[in-house]
């Protein structure tokens, strides 16, 4: 009975520290943000980085280089863009970010190719951010995009925001920046 005992009191403690562990990573989870580009509840953008990726599906390129240029997005610099370029800005999560491609393969950059074959200058970059919701993009259009002067936004949106409230009061993404759709 003894044995019993303390092979009851083991378990119990097992999952007393399971639980406390559980609990601490939830924690940690919520409080250190997961992608380095959202500090406290803004959106930063890491200028002129470039980071290697290797995957292992062979059905992806086998090594991605994201290159972020001088405004934190992939595609061409900002001083690259002619005046009378085509500007366009993609923005959405993980499906527009493509981080398992490289920019050449990703829909942004298909996309890219695609109008250069029916424009003269096109400035197309990608503001793809993992796993952010609406109401982010909303943030990093008025925080950040809307200074481009872009001509195009093109929003592949909707999944992330499954299981996320709306904030209370969203900051409006038009405010004194003229019509926003």
């Amino acid at each position: 009975m003894g044995a019993l005992l303390r092979a009851a009191g083991n378990v119990a403690i097992l999952l007393a520290a399971v639980t406390i562990s559980l609990a601490a990573l939830e924690v940690a989870a919520r409080l250190l943000p997961i992608d380095p580009r959202l500090r406290a509840g803004k959106i930063a953008l890491p200028a002129n980085t470039s980071l290697t990726l290797h995957n292992v599906d062979p059905r992806l390129d086998p090594e991605v280089v994201v290159h972020r240029n001088d405004v934190g997005l992939r595609g061409p610099a900002r001083s690259d863009r002619r005046p009378d370029a085509l500007a366009i800005l993609t923005v959405g999560g993980s499906t527009t970010e493509s981080i398992k491609f490289n920019h050449e393969t990703s829909w942004p950059g298909l996309l890219d190719r695609g109008l250069r074959r029916h424009f003269a200058d096109v400035w197309l970059n990608n503001a793809g951010i993992n796993g952010q919701t609406t109401f982010g993009h909303l943030v990093l259009l008025t925080d950040h995009l809307l200074g481009l002067d872009p001509q195009v936004v093109l929003f592949l949106i909707g999944v992330n925001d499954v299981g996320h409230d709306a904030p209370e009061s969203p900051r409006r993404a038009d405010e004194g920046r003229g019509t926003f759709v």
